[in-house]
């Protein structure tokens, strides 16, 4: 799975999903920190860090994992793709792994000094994610068009999850799972889960059940009280771009926030 956000909260979806199957898995996945999930065959899903000399990730990271995954006699392996410049996003994707299905979450403004330098240029990037006679599933819109034109010329059916699938998703269905996640990750698995022949009641479920979150996501702690005051801290760590923050920022209600009316609430960054 690629994309510029949300790519490591869906890894470790696909990676509940698989694990709830019976599947020895392994997922390698970036996020807040370099982490692999590991769980054998009906076995319960464990994180491990990946160590990075100098904290510097390389492609080579990929190799590593799969001889790991070899080892550890995995059915399936899910995989982040962690590359930025195209010819590296080739290398990994056209000749080491070539994936049976793949997924794209969305092709926002983000890497421009690599991808860009426009906009339309990381769907252009991102579309080399597709694999080459294959299937992918994006949840990708406002560049679709240029996704979809890479497909045909790779000759790889694109599925396309649209806002209607995510806006279906019950709040309350969304409220099961242990931190925010965004209802456009799960759409996009249910769409996976779907193309593999998966039911979409038990892919919710077990998805709520077994995830293992990252430990960037959105999520809200519960209020401490200290001399009076009442704190309550959100965490969105692995937003790091704009779009990603303002959601979060959206999400979290600080928008609707009136100084004026409420004196006695900051909002501390």
């Amino acid at each position: 799975g690629w994309g510029t956000r949300c790519k490591s909260g869906t890894e470790r979806l696909k990676a509940a999903l698989f694990n709830a199957l019976g599947h020895g898995v392994v997922s390698k996945t970036t996020g807040c920190e370099a982490m692999f999930l590991c769980a054998h065959a009906f076995g319960k899903t464990r994180e491990m860090f990946l160590f990075r000399s100098y904290d510097k990730a390389t492609i080579w990271e990929q190799r590593n994992v799969l001889r790991l995954s070899d080892l550890l006699g995995a059915d399936v392996f899910l995989w982040e793709c962690m590359a930025l410049t195209p010819s590296y996003v080739e290398v990994l994707q056209q000749h080491w792994v070539r994936d049976d299905i793949s997924t794209i979450t969305n092709t926002y403004p983000d890497h421009e000094d690599l991808q860009g330098p426009a906009g339309v240029n990381i769907p252009e990037v991102i579309g080399i994610f597709v694999p080459h006679k294959s299937r992918a599933v994006t949840s990708e819109e406002q560049m679709l068009p240029i996704l979809e034109e890479i497909a045909r010329k790779q000759r790889t059916p694109l599925r396309k999850v649209s806002w209607i699938a995510a806006g279906l998703i019950a709040p309350d269905v969304l409220k099961r799972f242990p931190y925010e996640e965004h209802p456009c990750n799960v759409a996009l698995v249910l769409a996976l889960a779907d193309e593999l022949g998966i039911g979409e009641d038990f892919a919710l479920k077990e998805m709520a059940d077994r995830v293992v979150p990252d430990l960037g996501v959105l999520k809200t702690s519960p209020v401490a009280r200290i001399r009076g005051r009442r704190l309550q801290f959100s965490n969105g760590c692995s937003a790091n771009e704009r779009h990603g923050t303002i959601s979060n920022w959206v999400r979290c209600g600080f928008d609707v926030q009136d100084p004026v009316r409420e004196p006695g609430v900051w909002i501390t960054t």
